[in-house]
């Protein structure tokens, strides 16, 4: 599962997605697709215990230990509003060695099941003195710091082979994120992210380099964005501050912290999220239409015809 060919993924993905569906038997189509990175705890999502399936367990994913000793799991279940939901709670990354498809093959078996609406969430590390550790963001722009794409030797099936990136993250979307969290007390800000390759924590050059460019530094999101973009799914992505590396500033950041961070700020978002698949399914199912004033048309006549120009008019009959 090393390279990424033209028909690898395609493959794969839709082994996956047939798998997830008989195993999981959905009733009713999943309305969102969330992939959250290591150490949240997304129970409280929930409406009542999901069917769970590890992700090992798949035929054709690989078994070898994550590196935060964690199992990748599907979820499949119920918001406490009755939105169905796929969940991946852990994911495998181009840093375990592997290459890029086993990161890609979730987010396209869960296009295949044709969940059109995707949100990722990951932890980061701020390079911005006032994004202290705990507080959450939302990614407005992104920076592909790593030496490939997930497009290449794919447009022969993607919705768009020449996709705009400008685009790639759901402005509509967004602002339900946005206002929803807000309502469990959750402020956010718009953020640039950077995605660069490695498992590791950055030299302070590296730091001085990116923040250059970006508010936040991580490892991961890029990939899945572009690509689920690129076949046509709206796509969000948040991302909790879990440790902070300025610009002359000390550091003490260590795995460790963060994967509590991760757990200890979870259960407030998994209550904003759950309030975000509600809001924006009903928004998605009704949508909102125009008021227009309630007069008659009567009134609109005589008011368009009664105008003061404060100007004499000339009129000039001719009689014949």
């Amino acid at each position: 599962m090393t390279n990424l060919t033209q028909t690898t993924l395609q493959v794969e993905a839709q082994k996956m997605a047939d798998f997830l569906n008989k195993t999981f038997q959905p009733q009713a189509p999943y309305a969102f697709f969330l992939q959250f990175g290591s150490g949240f705890d997304c129970n409280a999502l929930f409406k009542e215990q999901p069917q769970e399936l590890l992700l090992r367990t798949i035929p054709g994913q690989e078994s070898f230990l994550h590196p935060d000793f964690i199992e990748p799991t599907f979820y499949s279940g119920k918001t406490k509003d009755d939105i169905p939901i796929l969940v991946l709670a852990g994911h495998r990354q181009s840093s375990e060695g592997n290459g890029l498809l086993p990161l890609l093959i979730p987010v396209t078996a869960a296009h295949l099941l044709k969940i059109h609406h995707h949100i990722y969430i990951e932890p980061a590390i701020s390079l911005n003195t006032e994004m202290k550790p705990g507080s959450w963001a939302v990614l407005s722009d992104f920076i592909n710091g790593h030496s490939v794409s997930p497009l290449d030797g794919q447009n022969h099936w993607l919705e768009n082979s020449y996709p705009d990136l400008n685009e790639a993250l759901s402005q509509e979307q967004n602002s339900h994120i946005i206002n929803n969290l807000h309502k469990v007390g959750i402020q956010t800000r718009l953020c640039t992210y950077l995605s660069i390759p490695g498992y590791h924590l950055c030299t302070a050059a590296e730091v001085k380099n990116a923040a250059s460019e970006a508010d936040i530094l991580g490892h991961n999101l890029v990939m899945e964005i572009i690509l689920a973009y690129a076949m046509g799914c709206q796509v969000s992505a948040c991302v909790l501050i879990t440790g902070q590396i300025a610009v002359g500033h000390q550091r003490k950041i260590n795995r460790k912290d963060i994967l509590e961070t991760c757990k200890f700020c979870s259960q407030q978002f998994m209550r904003g999220l759950a309030l975000i698949c509600s809001d924006y399914f009903s928004y998605q199912q009704n949508p909102p239409q125009p008021v227009l004033p309630n007069v008659e048309t009567d009134e609109i006549l005589h008011k368009n015809f009664t105008i003061k120009a404060n100007k004499p008019l000339k009129l000039k009959l001719k009689i014949k």
